[in-house]
């Protein structure tokens, strides 16, 4: 597993390195997430959950934990969102 460097995730560099990490440390663990909730498209969901992480990066307080945090509850926010519109769809 890769290993988050604390004092990047802390201080809340949204640098492209900084972001890769986080993506590399979180992405297949998102994936899963969506894919055991049975998503219609898992992967194409967790990119947009990246997107959006990467948005927030610069803002982040919390260290790896804030940042871990902040990932999955953009996934569940996504996920919630899918499943409302499925709902909802004839």
């Amino acid at each position: 597993m890769h290993k988050l460097k604390d004092e990047a995730a802390t201080r809340g560099h949204a640098d492209e390195g900084t972001f890769c990490a986080v993506y590399q440390e979180f992405s297949p663990a998102v994936l899963s997430y969506l894919r055991s909730r049975d998503v219609e498209d898992p992967e194409a969901m967790t990119q947009e959950v990246f997107l959006a992480v990467y948005a927030r990066l610069g803002d982040l307080h919390g260290g790896t934990k804030g940042l871990k945090s902040l990932v999955f509850s953009i996934a569940h926010a996504r996920y919630v969102d899918e499943h409302r519109r499925r709902v909802k769809a004839p």
